[in-house]
């Protein structure tokens, strides 16, 4: 056996069989979860050393409007950067550049925080929306209804480890 078929033979074995028996699925789902997490300690918000984290969510539903809304604090307008091909906000007829005033009659530009009260209201009408909206000079009405987009609960423990004694040099 080669050197080479060794150390792949051994990287198993440090595996173990939990990893051989671990669905497509699950193994794109941990990848994720674990790149997410060094994001996290490379940014320093894991800093902690020796604290483990429990995170629940309870599975949810959540509205999509198929675009890119950034919020303009200072006006409190909510100016569309990007719009997903197909999706909600162009079957409503939005555009790039346009700015949402309101959402099914919650004054925007009065809001101390817009993108909450953007979710909230899109989740009280159940994703239907009626939306005034400045394009340049004009203000125009539009309506329809955002995605429903289903999201799975999880629980998640994240362990933190004591870098004493597994010799890992700390991301930084």
């Amino acid at each position: 056996m080669s050197r080479l078929s060794w150390l792949c033979l051994a990287a198993l074995v440090a595996v173990g069989p939990s990893m051989a028996a671990e669905s497509e699925v699950e193994r794109q789902v941990a990848d994720e979860v674990e790149a997410a997490l060094l994001r996290l300690a490379e940014s320093g918000a894991l800093a902690e050393t020796g604290r483990s984290l429990s995170i629940e969510r309870e599975p949810r539903v959540r509205y999509e409007l198929g675009a890119v809304v950034e919020i303009d604090t200072a006006s409190g307008e909510a100016p569309i950067v990007a719009i997903t091909p197909g999706g909600s906000a162009e079957r409503m007829g939005l555009r790039v550049g346009d700015r949402i005033l309101a959402i099914n009659d919650l004054d925007l530009t009065r809001s101390e925080d817009p993108g909450a009260d953007f979710a909230r209201s899109t989740a009280r009408a159940q994703g239907r929306l009626r939306l005034v909206v400045r394009r340049g000079e004009r203000r125009l009405e539009l309506a329809g209804s955002a995605e429903r987009v289903l999201v799975p609960g999880f629980r998640l423990r994240i362990e933190q480890p004591d870098l004493n004694s597994t010799g890992v040099e700390p991301l930084r």
